[in-house]
C-alpha cells in the first residue's frame, strides 16, 4: 500500500464551488490507497482535518460518509464535528461510539453541552470499508434519520437540540477542543459529503451501490446513461401499474408492487404500524390462485414485515392487506416491497385471525374490525390476537356484504341490523386500563340517528356512546349528551370517526379535525356491552340502529399519539402512501470537471469524483 504522509500544510480540496477545504494539523497520518481511490489515516495521536467558519444557512441536512473504522477508546472516536463557529458549545458530530456491546456502533448527535440523542446503532467497527449516511431536519435539526450501506437503520429526535443553521466549522478526527483525551477517531476516511438538503433512499441506495461496486450500465449514450443497481433503490412514485416475471422454480409467478409512505403524512415516527393497501387491477393478482397469497412477501429495507390478508380475490385482480411497519419516517418516504414469490411465507403472512395476520396489530388493540366476512356466517373476525369476535344479527344476509369504504363494508338497514360484542371480553381490557381510542370507517344515510361502535351500561352513566345524527351532527352520550357545533356531515359520504376517553377528557375527530372535547368522568366495569351499529337506552331495549355502511371499526385501551391517528386517518383515506410497479430508475451523466471525472444521479451535481 503506498503510503504519503501528509503535511501540517496539506490541503484536502472541497470539490464543489463552495470551496470549503480542510487544513491538517501537525498529527495528521498518511494519505494511503484504499476506499474509493484514496484515503486519510487517523490515529490516537490528536491527528486533525479543520475547515474555517462557513453559513449552512439550514438544519436539514445530509451527511455521506464511506469510512474503515477501527476499534476506539471509551472517548469514542469522532469522524466529523459541525460545531458553532460563533460560541463553539454547541455541536453535531458523527461518531464511532464504543458500548457495552462488542465493537462499536456509529452515534449522530446534537447539544449544547452533553449527549442527548442518538441513532444508527449498526455495528460497523472491524467491519471494512462502510458507507455511513444520515439526515437531520425538523426543528434545529432534531430530527435524524441513519442509513448503513444505504439501508434504513435508525430514525431518532433529540431532546435537547441546537441550531446549526449559522456560522459553523468542520473538525475531522476529533473532538476539536479541550486537551488530553479528545475523541481521537482511529481509522481511515476516505469520502465526506455535507448537502443542505435531505436526500432520498435513492440517493442513499445509488450512493452505496457506487462505493460498493454493485452499480452497473444497462444503456448509454453520448451524454447520459440509465444505471440500475444489484442494491435496490427507490423513490416516491405516484404511477401504478405492475410487472410481472416468471419464476424457473415454481408454478407461482413472480410478481412485485411497490408501497412508497408519504413521510408529509407521518408527524413524528412511527414504531409497528399497520399500514392498508389497497389493490386493485395492477395486475399484481392475475394468474395467480386463491392460496398464493402464502407467497407474499412484504419488506421495508430488507426486513421481513408480518402481512394480514383480508382480501385476496384472485378472478378480479384486488387484495386488501395490512403491513406492520416496523418503522414509518416523518423525514423520508418509507418503502415497503411486496412480492409474490416461490418461496412460502406462513410465518409472516396469514389471513384474518390466523398467528401471523394478528401479529400486525400491537398489544394495545384489543379489537379490529374490517367487515369482510359473509355476514350471513354469523361471525365478524377481530383481526387482533385477543379474538373479540362479534356475533352478527341474524337479520343480516350475503347481500349486506358490499364492495365499498377501505375494501368491503356492511350495510346496516337502520331497523335491526347489528353486530353483538356482549360476549367478548373487550370490557375487561377497557375496565383495566379506563383509557381508550374508538376508531371507525362509516357513512351514514342520515335518515335517523344511529350509533356506531359504543360502550354502553345499564345506565347512562360510565358509558361511551358515538351517534351520528340524522341532521348530520356527530356527538357523545358519555353520559351526557353533547353535539358538535360543526359543519354538519352530508349524507352517504365516508368519513373516518375517532374518539378517544383520558382522564375525565372526552374527545371527538372527524376526518382528523377535533370536533368535540368535553370533560366527563367515566369509570369503565367488566359490566359494559359493547356493540357496534346500535344502541341500549335501558337494559334490553334497543335504540338509534345507525342506518349506513360500516368498513372498519377498531379498539384500542390506550389513548393513541395524534400523529398515530393522523396516520390511520390518511391510511383509510387512501392518500398515505403511492403504489409503483418499481422504483424510480436512476438516471446519471458522466462530466469532468477540471480533468477529474464524475457521475451524477438522479440530477445530483455533488455525487462522485473518481480520482
Amino acid at each position: 500500500m503506498t503510503q504519503t504522509p501528509l503535511q501540517v500544510t496539506d490541503e484536502i480540496k472541497d470539490s464543489t464551488s463552495n470551496e470549503i477545504h480542510a487544513t491538517s494539523n501537525a498529527n495528521i497520518g498518511n494519505l494511503v490507497a484504499g476506499g474509493f481511490g484514496k484515503a486519510i489515516t487517523f490515529n490516537d495521536n490528536n491527528g486533525a482535518l479543520t475547515t474555517a467558519a462557513f453559513s449552512r444557512g439550514t438544519n436539514a441536512i445530509s451527511v455521506d460518509l464511506f469510512v474503515d473504522a477501527g476499534t476506539h477508546p471509551a472517548d469514542g472516536g469522532w469522524i466529523v464535528n459541525q460545531r458553532d463557529a460563533v460560541t463553539n458549545d454547541q455541536w453535531q458530530v458523527a461518531m464511532f461510539n464504543p458500548p457495552d456491546l462488542t465493537g462499536a456502533h456509529l452515534d449522530v448527535l446534537s447539544s449544547p453541552s452533553n449527549i442527548v440523542g442518538t441513532a444508527n446503532s449498526a455495528n460497523v467497527a472491524n467491519a471494512g470499508w462502510t458507507y455511513i449516511s444520515y439526515a437531520t431536519s425538523g426543528t434545529n435539526g432534531s430530527d435524524i434519520i441513519a442509513y448503513k450501506n444505504g439501508d434504513l437503520e435508525e430514525t431518532d429526535q433529540l431532546t435537547n437540540d441546537a441550531d446549526f443553521s449559522g456560522s459553523v466549522e468542520m473538525i475531522f478526527g476529533n473532538r476539536g477542543w479541550d486537551s488530553g483525551s479528545q475523541g481521537n477517531y482511529i481509522g481511515k476516511i476516505s469520502e465526506f459529503r455535507l448537502s443542505t438538503v435531505v436526500r432520498s433512499p435513492a440517493y442513499m441506495k445509488a450512493t452505496a451501490a457506487i462505493f460498493n461496486g454493485t452499480l452497473t450500465r444497462v444503456s448509454s449514450s453520448s451524454s447520459s446513461s440509465s444505471l440500475s443497481s444489484s442494491s435496490s433503490s427507490s423513490q416516491s412514485s405516484s404511477s401504478i401499474s405492475s410487472s410481472s416475471n416468471s419464476s424457473s422454480s415454481s408454478s407461482v409467478s413472480y410478481t412485485q408492487l411497490y408501497y412508497t409512505i408519504d413521510s408529509s403524512k407521518v408527524d413524528s415516527t412511527l414504531s409497528n404500524f399497520p399500514v392498508g393497501i389497497n389493490i386493485q387491477s395492477q395486475n399484481f393478482l392475475t394468474g395467480k390462485n386463491p392460496t398464493d397469497y402464502q407467497y407474499l412477501h412484504a419488506t421495508v429495507n430488507d426486513v421481513e414485515c408480518y402481512v394480514e390478508v383480508d382480501i385476496w380475490d384472485t378472478s378480479n385482480d384486488r387484495a386488501v392487506i395490512w403491513v406492520k411497519v416496523p418503522s414509518a419516517s416523518s423525514i423520508v418516504d418509507t418503502e415497503i416491497k411486496l412480492e409474490i414469490t416461490d418461496t412460502i411465507n406462513t410465518t409472516y403472512v396469514g389471513t384474518v385471525g390466523s398467528s401471523a395476520a394478528q401479529e400486525v396489530w400491537d398489544d394495545d388493540y384489543v379489537a379490529v374490525y374490517h367487515f369482510s366476512q359473509d355476514p350471513s356466517a354469523g361471525n365478524l373476525l377481530d383481526s387482533t390476537q385477543y379474538e373479540n369476535n362479534g356475533i352478527v344479527d341474524n337479520t343480516m344476509t350475503s347481500d349486506d356484504l358490499v364492495d365499498d369504504g377501505f375494501g368491503y363494508a356492511y350495510d346496516f338497514d337502520g331497523d335491526n341490523d347489528w353486530i353483538n360484542c356482549e360476549t367478548t371480553n373487550l370490557e375487561d381490557y377497557i375496565a383495566a386500563t379506563n383509557t381508550l381510542t374508538v376508531e371507525t370507517y362509516c357513512r351514514s344515510d342520515l335518515s335517523q340517528n344511529g350509533a356506531t361502535f359504543i360502550c354502553n351500561s345499564n345506565s347512562y352513566a360510565n358509558r361511551f356512546v358515538t351517534l351520528w345524527y340524522s341532521d348530520g351532527e356527530v356527538g357523545f352520550t358519555s353520559p351526557q349528551s353533547v353535539k358538535s357545533t360543526s359543519t354538519p356531515l352530508s349524507a352517504n359520504t365516508w368519513h373516518f370517526g375517532l374518539g378517544t376517553y383520558d382522564s375525565g377528557t372526552n374527545k371527538y375527530y372527524i376526518d382528523n379535525v377535533e370536533i368535540l372535547d368535553t370533560n366527563e368522568t367515566i369509570t369503565f366495569a367488566d359490566t359494559n356491552r359493547w356493540n357496534i351499529g346500535q344502541e341500549y337506552d335501558e337494559p334490553g331495549s334497543m335504540t338509534d340502529f345507525f342506518p349506513g355502511r360500516i368498513s372498519e371499526a377498531r379498539l384500542s385501551r390506550i389513548v393513541r399519539s395524534s400523529a398515530w391517528n393522523k396516520a390511520s386517518y390518511h391510511v383509510i383515506k387512501g392518500d398515505f402512501g403511492n403504489i409503483s410497479s418499481s422504483p424510480s430508475a436512476l438516471v446519471i451523466n458522466r462530466v469532468t470537471v477540471d480533468g477529474d471525472v464524475r457521475v451524477i444521479v438522479n440530477g445530483d451535481t455533488r455525487i462522485i469524483e473518481v480520482v
